[in-house]
């Protein structure tokens, strides 16, 4: 798809470079030699530029379809088709397509997740983030305010219960074999009601991508049927 931004950038590239290599040539010392020499970089640099300006030999056909972005509005009805019906609403127990398209990002959330449009990670249930020097400690600040849907707060304390979850030897969710480093599970520690700290045997370069597929859930509502041994079969697609 033809892209003004790239045409853009590609003529300022084109300008640069031709701009440097004009300099060059006329800082040059005078002399025959240095006369010849500026003859040939005229000539390449006019080669150079026919094939650097040249049309797209692919334009982008007429009629095609432009998709622009829209902002959301709060609130209203979201709806959503899938060709096999979910299997469950427990974000740790889905393992599944039909399921996580629900259980992701929708019915939950996570602490960090990712921006489509600008490719980078976002502040989600942490407001902000911090790594240490060593890039095995990091610090998460949990915005405050927010609550769960019987209007109980979430907390550090979610984020906590959730670990649990995860590393639990009888549930034993996928993510779990996501979240190691060194062989070892990250290490969860609540600093106080807003801040946990996450720590791991060894820096791991894709730390965020792995925290932002842990989907927070309510201790509240949950931790007695963990406790009990059920937790595996509450949140049912019949709930």
């Amino acid at each position: 798809m033809q892209s003004r931004f790239s045409n853009l950038a590609l003529r300022g590239l084109v300008s640069s470079f031709l701009l440097s290599l004009t300099l060059g040539i006329y800082g040059c010392s005078g002399g025959g030699e240095s006369q010849g020499q500026e003859a040939s970089s005229k000539a390449d640099l006019t080669e150079l530029a026919k094939v650097l300006t040249r049309e797209d030999p692919h334009p982008r056909p007429e009629g095609a379809r432009v998709y622009e972005d829209a902002k959301g509005v709060y609130g209203g009805r979201y709806v959503s088709t899938v060709r096999i019906d979910p299997k469950t609403w427990n974000t740790i127990m889905a393992n599944e397509a039909s399921s996580t398209t629900f259980t992701s990002g929708i019915l939950y959330e996570s602490l960090v997740g990712f921006d489509n449009y600008t490719q980078e990670r976002k502040a989600v249930q942490a407001e902000r983030w911090e790594l240490s020097e060593d890039g095995k400690t990091w610090t998460f600040y949990l915005r405050k305010g927010l609550r769960w849907s019987d209007g109980a707060p979430l907390t550090a304390d979610d984020v906590i219960f959730t670990s649990q979850l995860v590393y639990d030897e009888e549930i034993h969710p996928s993510v779990a074999e996501l979240a190691k480093a060194g062989g070892e599970n990250y290490k969860y520690n609540k600093i106080d009601d807003h801040t946990v700290q996450i720590s791991t045997a060894e820096p791991v370069a894709n730390f965020l991508n792995v925290v932002g597929s842990i989907y927070t859930m309510p201790k509240h509502i949950l931790e007695e049927s963990f406790k009990n041994g059920t937790f595996s079969s509450v949140y049912g697609v019949d709930t």
